[in-house]
């Protein structure tokens, strides 16, 4: 059985600067969670939200693991990583298939 799986990834120039009003609102809305239900401990879910949404949207990172992966499994046949990277106009995008 053959597969043949491609992901692209495009990034809009200004996510950055939505990533931002994102971490503080998640930021809040752990914080109005926690006062109205002090039970409820969802400090680490901003914390969280904090740390990895920047890495999820550097597409620089995923590039390096691409290559990282492609190494990994350059001896299984099994398994094909290609990665390319194109800037198109305000547009960041990466194509791993």
């Amino acid at each position: 059985m053959k597969y043949n799986y491609n992901l692209n990834q495009i990034q809009h120039a200004n996510i950055p600067i939505h990533c931002k009003g994102d971490i503080s609102t998640v930021e809040w809305a752990c914080s109005l969670v926690e006062k109205f239900f002090p039970e409820f401990k969802y400090a680490w879910l901003a914390q969280e939200f904090r740390i990895n949404l920047p890495k999820e949207i550097d597409f620089i990172m995923e590039g390096e693991n691409a290559e990282k992966i492609k190494k990994i499994f350059e001896k299984d046949e099994r398994v094909i990583v290609r990665y390319r990277k194109k800037y198109i106009k305000n547009y960041n995008k990466i194509n791993i298939d």
